[in-house]
């Protein structure tokens, strides 16, 4: 039984989008969103979790946490990882132990993120132009994902996934 889930939570896609990278790069993985992950009553199926979440305005996605809550007592038998996706990098190492922390991960990695507000509606759109205009302003980069970074994560989880076999 050395499968891999992978779940992720998403608002805008752009944790979704990271999630299949890490599936196509992933040997026996599967992956599940919110809607499939929710029905989901055990993981003995699944040697490997990796959960992806992104931030938004300081906290994890919601479905995530409620994952996280249900599942609490496998998820610390299983090997756990985790990505974040975000956009305030300043706040990378402490979004990274506390999903750390709550899933007891072997590792999590900030993998940067996206900000589009094409993808968004309302407040969210608003506050994410007003969040571009101000990089511009100060002369700020625009976050993106990191993907180097991300391919660092991937080799790292399926070498030592290669060792365990």
């Amino acid at each position: 039984m050395n499968n891999t889930l992978i779940i992720y939570g998403t608002k805008f896609n752009s944790t979704k989008k990271v999630a299949e990278i890490i599936k196509d790069k992933t040997p026996n993985s599967t992956i599940m969103s919110k809607l499939e992950f929710r029905k989901l009553k055990n993981l003995n199926d699944y040697s490997r979790i990796i959960i992806g979440t992104n931030v938004i305005m300081g906290t994890f996605n919601g479905a995530i946490k409620k994952f996280i809550r249900k599942h609490h007592k496998v998820l610390i038998t299983k090997t756990v990882y985790g990505f974040i996706l975000g956009s305030n990098i300043a706040m990378a190492a402490k979004y990274e132990a506390k999903l750390q922390k709550i899933t007891n991960a072997k590792q999590v990695v900030f993998v940067g993120g996206i900000i589009n507000p094409t993808l968004a509606k309302g407040l969210y759109k608003k506050m994410m132009e007003g969040v571009l205009l101000s990089l511009k302003e100060n002369k700020q980069p625009v976050p993106s994902i990191n993907y180097s970074m991300l391919n660092q994560f991937i080799n790292r989880i399926n070498h030592e996934w290669e060792q365990y076999e």
